[in-house]
C-alpha cells in the first residue's frame, strides 16, 4: 500500500527528534516507506549529508514503484541510511 500524502511525517519527526547517525532496514521497509521518510529528513536544515547503501546491490521487486502493486519481496540484505547532523 503507498503511503499518503502526510503518512511519513510522523517518522520524519521522529527520526528528527531522535537523530540517529544509522538506521538499518529492510529493502520492504526502506522502498515502501522510509524512502520518503529519508527525503524529508534530506530536506531539513539540520542535516549534514545522508547517505543510503543498498548491500544487496540489486534492486528488489518492492523498489519500483510500479511493481509494488503486483508483488512483495523482501531481501534480508540491509538497506543502511547513514545520516550526518550540523
Amino acid at each position: 500500500m503507498p503511503i499518503r500524502r502526510g503518512e511519513s511525517e510522523g517518522d520524519a519527526k521522529g527520526v528528527l527528534a531522535h537523530r540517529p547517525t544509522r538506521m538499518i532496514l529492510t529493502q520492504f521497509d526502506y522502498y515502501r516507506r522510509y524512502r520518503a521518510v529519508v527525503e524529508q529528513v534530506r530536506s531539513n536544515p539540520a542535516v549534514a549529508e545522508i547517505v543510503v547503501e543498498n548491500t544487496a546491490r540489486v534492486r528488489s521487486p518492492d523498489s519500483y514503484p510500479a511493481m509494488q502493486k503486483v508483488v512483495q519481496h523482501i531481501s534480508w540484505a540491509p538497506v543502511i541510511v547513514k545520516i550526518s547532523w550540523r
